[in-house]
């Protein structure tokens, strides 16, 4: 048995830290990832990155979801929509610097949805700049 669903928990001392505290005890960690669009992509191919981050979780056991915002448009609705019927345990994005407020955007509306979902971004965008992200946009949990 997994104990992997969470709540947040409060800011550590420097800011920007979160930490978790067990919530209850689950079977199988539900995990979506996000695929967002990039704005000057003329020809759109599929989320690769995205697929190997899924193969991962899928690997250790988890049930995964990809939410490809790449090829239909994105709307709170339609996240919202798609929550409700996974019910996710945590919700990943993968972000580049032309594509980071999309998807911090979409991460707000999962903690709008339920703020008990864990939000995870990766990416070279917010790699760069992990402790001033997780300082200045609190719908994000964690960076990888």
């Amino acid at each position: 048995m997994l104990n992997a669903s969470c709540v947040r928990g409060t800011r550590s001392s420097d800011g920007c830290g979160r930490y978790f505290s067990p919530a209850k005890e689950i079977d199988v960690l539900r995990v979506a990832l996000v695929a967002t669009s990039y704005p000057l992509e003329e020809n759109p191919s599929p989320p690769l990155g995205v697929t190997y981050v899924a193969a991962a979780f899928e690997a250790t056991g988890a049930e995964v979801r990809i939410f490809d915002y790449i090829v239909t448009r994105y709307s709170p609705e339609k996240i919202s929509e798609q929550l409700k019927n996974f019910q996710p345990d945590a919700v990943g994005a993968t972000s580049v610097t032309m594509n980071f407020y999309e998807a911090q955007n979409i991460l707000r509306d999962v903690k709008s949805c339920n703020p008990e979902i864990i939000t995870i971004m990766g990416g070279p965008h917010v790699s760069f700049a992990a402790v001033e992200t997780l300082r200045q946009y609190p719908e994000i949990d964690l960076i990888v």
